[in-house]
């Protein structure tokens, strides 16, 4: 992102650029925070705090560096996920996270795959 953010209090929205770093994004973002649809290899840089996070169809492969707190839904569905690791620790609507190759691991050894 070639210019500097800090605290956007509407929404925020970069969705189709090809963008490849999150770097030099807002520090947080008050509704929507927009980042579907690029070529994103890493959520470093991402705000901690967002309304909605809107991160699908991009190349990372962990949300850790992602936002800490969504006060609405958090989608990630269609990147490269392996798994949840890194998400936010809040999340007050749903969590999309369809199209990914997710394993998670029951406490009787089986393992289901959500794709």
């Amino acid at each position: 992102i070639p210019i500097k953010f800090r605290n956007i209090s509407g929404s925020f929205d970069i969705r189709y650029n090809e963008i490849t770093s999150l770097e030099n994004g807002p520090e947080r973002v008050g509704d929507k925070y927009y980042i579907s649809n690029n070529k994103i290899q890493s959520l470093n840089g991402c705000p901690k705090e967002v309304g909605r996070f809107l991160g699908g169809h991009n190349e990372y492969s962990t949300l850790e560096g992602g936002p800490d707190i969504c006060r609405g839904d958090y989608n990630v569905s269609s990147c490269n996920l392996i798994s949840l690791k890194g998400v936010a620790s809040k999340i007050h609507g749903y969590l999309g996270f369809g199209s990914n190759k997710i394993y998670i691991s029951w406490p009787t050894g089986n393992k289901k795959q959500f794709n």
